[in-house]
């Protein structure tokens, strides 16, 4: 049941809004309850608005919000601005995280001409012949802190380091390309198993110092290769994946 928020912006005195006209606005965010205030809606880059009709959802929801953005008088910590005739409906359940940086030769040569498979979206090629590939897992949401990482097509019975950056290079560094810049934190040491894989157990919030949504974070996964490598300098890197906080 749609539960129209009208008179409470009526009873905040937003019923004159100081606008030169709304603008489209889509995102995807969460709604977050305000001390003595009405739930607002934090979007993608952590900004709070105010909405006009919260769609029976409640706080806590992580919802994508359409309508018209106008700028408003809004109290209670808000940034300025309403979403009037908001639609919501529950965010979409797409990948948590965008891959970039790959070792086919679209991202730049790998060191010694070991390209991975063009379109595997994987690191350059290891020992085994393949790439390794890194995709998340879990959600965005920093305060859900359920991001995770899964590697395939690594280096069976070795360790390896994810690694957070705070920026994107392209840096042929031992079999692979370090696709991350500074500064960076390493995330967690992750052990394969005889497949090559492994997936990250630890908070990502925690362990890489997340300041808070609305931040990009890159990460990657440097693993062990000691047999026969490529290049002969016993380690490689996966693909990269960038993370828009929400």
């Amino acid at each position: 049941m749609r539960q129209p928020f009208s008179p409470l912006f009526l009873s905040l005195g937003l019923a004159s809004l100081a606008s030169a006209g709304g603008t489209d606005f889509v995102d995807c965010g969460q709604l977050v309850p305000v001390g003595g205030c009405p739930t607002m809606f934090q979007d993608s880059q952590g900004f709070l608005h105010l909405l006009d009709d919260d769609g029976g959802f409640l706080p806590g929801d992580f919802v994508e919000v359409s309508g018209s953005l106008v700028t408003c008088s809004v109290p209670c910590g808000a940034t300025g601005s309403c979403v009037m005739g908001a639609t919501l409906v529950p965010c979409s359940g797409g990948p948590p995280g965008t891959p970039f940086c790959f070792g086919d030769g679209t991202s730049g040569a790998c060191p010694c001409g070991n390209q991975s498979a063009l379109g595997a979206e994987a690191g350059c090629a290891n020992s085994t012949g393949l790439g390794a590939v890194l995709v998340a897992t879990g959600s965005a949401f920093y305060t859900s802190d359920d991001l995770g990482f899964l590697l395939s097509g690594g280096r069976p019975n070795q360790p390896s380091l994810l690694v957070q950056g705070e920026a994107q290079q392209l840096l042929p560094f031992k079999d692979g390309i370090f696709c991350l810049g500074n500064p960076t934190e390493r995330v967690e040491v992750i052990f394969l198993d005889a497949g090559g894989g492994g997936a990250s157990q630890s908070s990502i919030v925690t362990n890489g110092a997340v300041p808070g949504p609305g931040v990009s974070r890159y990460y990657q996964q440097w693993y062990r290769d000691p047999q026969l490598t490529p290049c002969g300098t016993g380690s490689n890197f996966s693909n990269g994946v960038r993370v828009n906080w929400i």
